[in-house]
């Protein structure tokens, strides 16, 4: 009878276990790292960058043998090597404008030229879309393309199956080979087609041939044309995408110039679920330029080649590449939630877009537009994210749309769907509000610190909370405190924010309302806190003095108070002082009077806030009574 053992660990076997464990996720940190990492030169400025890809696409510099598997944004360099995959493809962008897009298979080279751009393309097709001239050199010829053209390019082998060792000798600047065993066997077939601007094609011996917008050409390595029946592609590209909606059907046109056709000649298009074409799906042969045909949702693969009418099949000129279908939902636009209503103030703090995402899409179109039909969007931004935040001021009802943005490779036929709506409301007018207490230039007491001071205003219908304003200068800056309520009063305690006495502090209230607009300011008024109690008294002229001219203006009129001296100097012919003589500013405890008054009988006294002196009078007599009297 076998005994059931309990396996146990030391501690020194954890601690072993545990380093081993952390080393192997470590090294494969480091491994993923250094895969994906982008290698960058120090001694050299880049030329160009890599702005757009599909599935895999690397990079090789020209003094290093290994190849890098590099992402968008890889900056490239003088003598750099470029390659894609099976079913890859890359677009480079180079510092002069020049645009080239690489189908699948495609090999290319950054050639050390410094004056204008020079390339290499070893193998594949490649499309060309240039603002300045650049010279490219495919196998042994040397091609001029000419400012403003854009031209395609296919170097394929002759007589070779399409394998990567068949497709891709890589030929480094030195003119050796990384390959040599693969490259001698390779006699490429290069054909040109040229959409825009013009090529010029220097020959070995001397000649030169020029291709103009429309025209194309096909010919071996050596530069020679080629005789026998040729066929270049328009349509599709060698790898060709193409989305619908789940309810349609895909429909893909085959389109190709002719060269050396004979008048019996035809053109044989074969469609298959494999490679090799051992499962056909649908053959057509036709003695025209174009066909169309109907595909399945899945990977179908075309070859398509001339035939004479005894069915020889030219194989010297045959074309192969595959059309993928993909039946896609639309996009779904997310927020804005459709016809919802947003107020002014959000969309000045930007409104927030998002949708759902397109996996073969490499960007987004977002356009908002005033009309339902989308014509003349006032707002178009591109994007790689499913979302964007813009800022849209203007009040009224928007629409908007999201447009995938596709490669070059991909033919949609997406239903966009309508256009979303939107409104933004017209900005709110908000008024202040009418404020109370305390009145402008008040004195307050505070006792030292245990009496507050009220400050009141009157409501405002919509209005969430209230903000009061207090500074030490009239317009409010750096502000000691600032006080949210909710209540039209606020009683203050100045030591909770160091509010202190003998100078004036400036005041204002404002309000939000439920929509987070935020209305003007009242007017701005002033406080004065007193720590003890206020005085305000007149000490002279005496009350009920007569007095002439002459002693008027000599006579002095005093105060003695513990409060601000800006006061008010208020004369009047009644004690009501409706209709002052005299309602002058003063800055001192003490001034004399330099206004003429009319004899006769007077009222005055000193006004600073809510404070005043108690009332006195005088009276001015005329220079005649004293006359009479002396008579």
């Amino acid at each position: 009878m076998k005994k059931k053992r309990n396996i146990l660990f030391k501690n020194s076997d954890k601690i072993i276990i545990l380093v081993c464990s952390l080393g192997i996720i470590f090294s494969l940190i480091g491994y993923f790292h250094d895969v994906y990492k982008t290698n960058l030169r120090a001694d050299e400025k880049p030329i160009a960058c890599l702005t757009g890809r599909s599935k895999s696409v690397q990079r090789r510099f020209r003094d290093r043998l290994v190849w890098d598997i590099i992402r968008e944004n890889t900056p490239l360099y003088v003598g750099d090597f470029v390659r894609t995959t099976a079913l890859a493809e890359a677009e480079i962008t180079f510092d002069s404008g020049t645009i080239i897009n690489m189908s699948h298979n495609s090999l290319i080279e950054i050639l050390p030229e410094s004056d204008i751009a020079n390339l290499k393309i070893t193998s594949g097709t490649v499309s060309i879309k240039t603002p300045k001239n650049i010279t490219l050199r495919a196998g042994r010829e040397t091609l001029e393309i000419s400012k403003d053209s854009i031209v395609s390019m296919n170097i394929q082998p002759d007589f070779l199956p399409q394998t990567d060792d068949a497709i891709t000798p890589v030929v480094l600047s030195d003119g050796t080979l990384e390959n040599p065993a693969a490259a001698a066997n390779s006699n490429h077939l290069i054909s040109v087609s040229v959409e825009k601007g013009t090529v010029r094609q220097s020959k070995s011996d001397g000649s030169i041939i020029e291709l103009n917008a429309g025209s194309q050409i096909v010919m071996d390595s050596e530069g020679h044309q080629v005789k026998y029946p040729a066929i270049i592609m328009i349509s599709p590209k060698l790898s060709q995408k193409i989305i619908k909606n789940d309810n349609e059907t895909a429909t893909l046109l085959f389109s190709w110039k002719t060269l050396n056709y004979e008048p019996d000649t035809l053109t044989k298009i074969e469609l298959s679920y494999d490679k090799d074409g051992i499962y056909p799906y649908q053959n057509q042969t036709v003695d025209t330029q174009e066909t169309v045909f109907t595909l399945p949702n899945r990977t179908v693969y075309w070859k398509v080649y001339p035939v004479s009418k005894d069915d020889e099949i030219y194989k010297e000129s045959i074309l192969e590449g595959s059309v993928s279908v993909f039946s896609i939902t639309p996009i779904k636009k997310l927020q804005p939630v459709n016809n919802v209503g947003l107020t002014y103030k959000a969309a000045q703090n930007g409104i927030h877009f998002s949708w759902t995402q397109d996996e073969l899409a490499r960007g987004y179109e977002l356009q908002i537009a005033d009309n339902q039909d989308m014509l003349n969007p006032v707002i178009t931004y591109t994007t790689a994210k499913t979302e964007a935040k813009l800022e849209l001021i203007e009040s009224g009802t928007w629409y908007w749309q999201v447009i995938p943005i596709y490669d070059d490779s991909i033919q949609a036929s997406v239903s966009l769907g309508s256009a979303n709506t939107f409104s933004v409301q017209k900005p709110v007018s908000l008024t202040p509000v009418v404020t109370y207490k305390p009145e402008d230039n008040y004195i307050a007491y505070t006792a030292n610190d245990r009496q507050p001071i009220l400050f009141n205003w009157a409501s405002s219908n919509g209005a969430v909370s209230y903000i009061l304003k207090i500074a030490d200068n009239p317009r409010l800056k750096n502000p000691v405190a600032e006080i949210s309520c909710n209540k039209t009063y606020y009683s203050l305690n100045t030591s909770q924010y160091n509010i202190t006495e003998g100078k004036h502090w400036y005041w204002a209230i404002t309000f939000i309302d439920k929509d987070g607009n935020t209305a003007p300011f009242t007017e701005v008024k002033s406080f004065y806190p007193l720590a003890h109690t206020p005085y305000f008294k007149a000490v002279s002229p005496n009350d009920n003095i007569t007095l002439t001219q002459e002693e008027l203006s000599a006579a002095i009129f005093a105060i003695e108070t513990n409060m601000p001296i800006d006061s008010r100097f208020v004369v009047s012919t009644n004690a009501n002082f409706d209709d002052p003589v005299i309602d002058a500013k003063i800055k001192t405890e003490a001034f004399k009077l330099s206004t003429k008054l009319e004899p006769g009988f007077y009222y005055w006294k000193i006004i600073n806030g809510s404070y005043s002196t108690n009332t006195r009078s005088f009276v001015i007599k005329s220079d005649n009574a004293d006359s009479d009297q002396t008579e």
